[in-house]
């Protein structure tokens, strides 16, 4: 019986101390974002989302859009001046923001969802480092939680209040739940990630690949399960919604950013640049082609690996992205850092901290001293660049130590 109370009043101080953190965790966003304005990524889906559940407004109207940027801009955007902030997601997303929108004022509602993200953020950090079957030190496992805070790939999706932030969270807890094979759950959770579909198209191929040849078919069955029933219910709201997303999809914006390495290198080599991007983008396809194949039995972190190849090089195949959206490749870092740890335990630990001073620092230098600022803030196209390389080479550096380790777990 003492036990019992015992242990309830464990949980009963547990749960006091997470609503308290939790509620000094909103505090302080509120107060980030009553001094900092913008979160104009999370205004699009918040007015988005409001505008059709309280007057079922189609959210892709240019009405709706033209609400945006009033609050955003104070007015409408000049086309061929300011980016057009209209709603791009898929109708489903609108179940996400939904709790969010019922919050009539911004700024409250911003920094809830801010702290949503980064509880998400912190999730995605321990998730990492299970799934690596990675067990550092107390240093190294703060220094990789403030990393993975502040890191300009992380901070500024958070600060914006990008979706990507709970895409990447659900790609890391989808390879912890097929690593505890709980396949429905996974499939569900891989289905999520589809509001973001374009950033991670190639990690869904490959697990929808990896899932079918390893007979694991309720990972399939309930990814398309999940897909079919929120295309249904938002079909419900809106019967067209398919024909409207398409058609904002494939709207041309009057203010064009680079959004493909292509691009990218268009800006940085007008002469060759465009030419070389669609090389890259071959050369990214084909590679997590054959390295899919290599993979199709993976287990542990030969499969952790792979998946995370295809998060960093699914950038580069020249479909529409953004260095907002590279917090998806941060698994490739725990993997890698973990096998170089694993290989060289007394000096690893100086490797791992140079890279991650290299990894936080670079980024951070580029968009500090290149972006140019006016009307827009318009980063370097090297963000594009700078990130996936320094991951590539670390999960080349270390393929041959994940696919034969001295000793792994399942």
């Amino acid at each position: 019986m003492f036990r019992i109370g015992n242990q309830a009043t464990k949980n009963f101080l547990f749960f006091i101390l997470m609503t308290g953190l939790i509620v000094l965790m909103v505090w302080g966003n509120f107060n980030f974002v009553k001094q900092n304005p913008g979160g104009y990524d999370f205004l699009i889906n918040w007015i988005g989302t409001q505008s059709l559940v309280k007057e079922n407004l189609n959210p892709y109207s240019d009405t709706v859009a033209n609400r945006i940027e009033k609050q955003a801009y104070g007015r409408q955007a000049i086309v061929g001046e300011e980016v057009e902030l209209r709603v791009s997601y898929p109708l489903y997303s609108t179940f996400l923001f939904l709790p969010f929108s019922l919050i009539n004022y911004f700024e409250m509602a911003r920094a809830m969802w801010m702290t949503l993200s980064e509880i998400a953020l912190f999730f995605m950090v321990i998730l990492s480092l299970k799934i690596s079957n990675w067990r550092p030190g107390t240093l190294i496992t703060v220094l990789l939680l403030i990393f993975s805070l502040f890191w300009y790939h992380s901070l500024r999706p958070l600060i914006a209040g990008n979706a990507i932030v709970l895409i990447a969270f659900c790609t890391v807890f989808v390879l912890f739940l097929i690593s505890q094979k709980q396949d429905e759950l996974a499939g569900i959770f891989l289905a999520l990630t589809t509001i973001q579909f374009q950033v991670v198209l190639a990690f869904i191929l490959f697990i929808l690949f990896w899932s079918l040849f390893n007979r694991r078919w309720r990972i399939v069955f309930w990814f398309f399960a999940t897909i079919i029933l929120l295309m249904l219910l938002s079909l419900f709201f809106k019967p067209n919604w398919i024909i409207l997303y398409l058609q904002e999809m494939f709207r041309e914006p009057g203010l064009q950013f680079p959004s493909t390495p292509a691009q990218a290198l268009d800006v940085l080599l007008p002469g060759i640049g465009f030419r070389m991007g669609l090389l890259i983008s071959a050369l990214s396809g084909l590679i997590l082609i054959l390295e899919a194949f290599l993979a199709r039995e993976a287990r542990g972190p030969i499969l952790v690996w792979i998946a995370s190849l295809t998060l960093v090089l699914g950038q580069w195949v020249n479909i529409k992205t953004d260095p907002t959206y590279f917090l998806v490749m941060l698994p490739a870092l725990f993997i890698s850092l973990k096998m170089i740890q694993e290989r060289w335990p007394t000096i690893g630990h100086w490797i791992s901290l140079s890279i991650l001073l290299v990894l936080f620092i670079v980024p951070w230098w580029i968009f500090t001293d290149l972006t140019i600022y006016g009307s827009q803030v318009v980063e370097s196209p090297l963000l594009f660049f700078v990130s996936p390389v320094i991951f590539i080479i670390l999960l080349y550096w270390v393929r041959w130590w994940t696919k034969n380790p001295i000793k792994h777990t399942l």
